[in-house]
């Protein structure tokens, strides 16, 4: 006998999957027992409706944002900490936000930017780390924000539906001063709303929407803007439909998903891989999806992880693989079985050992285990990373390769205590990793070296994950210069 409260829990979700089932004609199983793969981790908190973002803190908890109402038996609405073993963290109690909770994001002190809308006068809250209210935070965003960047001087650029923030005129795109003040040197004119902002390493702006104007000029699904808001016209990209999600991959390439049937007039189903100048490379798996594209993550080899509402048909196969798709690093589809979900998957994070979080709106996983709207795949792909100090030539390398997640920007830190850091400076992106050059450490004690990347996830890419290495460095041997009377010498 079914228990009424796990009825109860997965209702939402359930109706989802059953309108999507019958939309895609999909039937019974018809594949075999997945292979060594991807495999359906443990992670279960049990949302009782959908989860539209999720965070990977540096400390491994994973932040949850949607519109759910209950985790697991627990009253915890639209947004919800974990422990890296998928339990609640009950030392996280943040106030109930008033509607869905669409993006996260980890400031420089660790605290928590809510695109939501958490006070009465507000889309947009900062929280501390037990999830208490900053009440200095208060921008003023005057309607929906969807989408956050972070800054590596600690502004917050935001996307969405506002019209106007702190009492400015700001159509869908603003920045904001730490403090929470818009800056009012940044300002851009969109005529739609921007539902994903994607900060490069040289500090221009990537945003995406369902718009067809910036600063008066035609630009169809994307744009990429200056520090100041004014338009690079440089890239000049025209999408037929609408875009949800921009993603960057190595070496610059820029990743769309949406709506969409083609990008600059070349035929790409929902999904686009550009060069940085915006021109579409020959990427293009053929698989044909059926549906829309809502989240993209790729990893430090290129792989590159799709999550959204569609279907795609493995070569030599019988059946439809769901709303996951996964494109390896000699462009082809992972046609592994495991990569089958059951319901529209909005958010996508890889934590840092290559395990992906999913959420969404599903029950099933994998066609074999139930999974409430959020759930985790362990990857067959190693992640790989490593944090050297080379003190011969005052360098440091972050090693990154395999399934480690892909980041957009490194910041190296020093502590003397291994509790308290002060930041060395950016990286420079180097072949598969980041670099440090002309480092003044202290000699004679031990030290602690800590690189962190800032990488994309959620839902249209619109959160900011944290993932970190530290490396120990114990202290050498202190050298002593013996001075000898001039006689003796």
């Amino acid at each position: 006998m079914v228990h009424r409260r796990a009825l109860m829990m997965g209702f939402r979700c359930l109706l989802a999957t059953a309108l999507l089932l019958g939309a895609l004609g999909m039937g019974a199983p018809s594949l075999a027992d997945p292979p060594a793969g991807w495999m359906i981790d443990a992670l279960d908190p049990h949302p009782d409706s959908h989860v539209e973002t999720i965070v990977v803190q540096p400390d491994g908890k994973i932040l949850m944002g949607g519109f759910f109402g209950m985790v697991g038996d627990v009253s915890l609405p639209r947004l919800a900490r974990l422990n890296p073993d998928g339990s609640l963290d009950d030392a996280f109690d943040p106030p109930a936000p008033q509607d869905r909770v669409r993006a996260l994001a980890l400031d420089g002190d660790g605290r928590i930017i809510v695109a939501a809308k958490i006070t009465d006068a507000d889309y947009i809250a900062r929280l501390h780390q037990d999830g208490s209210l900053d009440d200095t935070f208060a921008p003023g965003a005057d309607d929906i924000v969807f989408a956050l960047a972070m800054q590596p001087d600690g502004k917050i650029v935001v996307g969405g539906r506002f019209t106007t923030i702190g009492g400015l005129a700001r159509t869908h795109v603003a920045r904001l001063h730490p403090d929470g003040t818009p800056d009012e040197s940044f300002n851009a004119v969109l005529d739609g709303e921007v539902y994903a902002v994607v900060l490069q390493p040289d500090g221009k702006l990537l945003i995406g929407g369902p718009f067809d104007t910036v600063n008066g000029v035609a630009r169809s699904g994307l744009a990429r803007l200056h520090p100041d808001g004014t338009l690079d016209e440089t890239l000049a990209v025209d999408a037929d439909g609408p875009v949800f999600v921009v993603g960057l991959h190595p070496n610059g390439r820029i990743l769309l998903g949406g709506s969409f049937g083609s990008v600059n007039g070349e035929p790409r189903r929902h999904f686009a891989r550009l060069s940085p100048q915006g021109a579409v490379d020959d990427l293009d798996p053929g698989f044909g999806l059926t549906g829309q594209v809502h989240a993209i993550v790729s990893d430090a080899d290129g792989r590159i992880i799709l999550g959204g509402l569609f279907s795609w048909l493995p070569v030599g196969a019988t059946d439809h693989l769901a709303n996951l798709a996964i494109i390896d690093t000699d462009g082809d589809l992972v046609a592994d079985p495991t990569l089958h979900v059951n319901g529209f998957v909005i958010a996508l994070a890889l934590q840092a050992d290559g395990s992906l979080l999913i959420g969404g709106q599903f029950s099933e996983i994998g066609r074999q285990a139930q999974r409430w709207c959020m759930g985790r795949l362990t990857n067959p792909t190693p992640a790989v990373q490593s944090l050297d100090h080379d003190a011969a030539t005052r360098s440091a390398t972050w090693h990154r390769s395999g399934a480690s997640p892909e980041v957009w920007r490194a910041t190296l830190e020093l502590s003397t205590d291994g509790v308290t850091y002060t930041s060395l400076g950016e990286g420079v992106r180097v072949d598969r990793g980041w670099a440090w050059e002309d480092l003044a450490l202290p000699p004679g004690q031990d030290l602690w070296l800590r690189a962190r990347g800032y990488h994309t996830t959620g839902g249209r890419n619109a959160s900011i994950s944290v993932v970190e290495t530290i490396a120990e460095l114990p202290a050498g041997p202190v050298l002593v210069l013996h001075h000898l009377p001039i006689a003796l010498r």
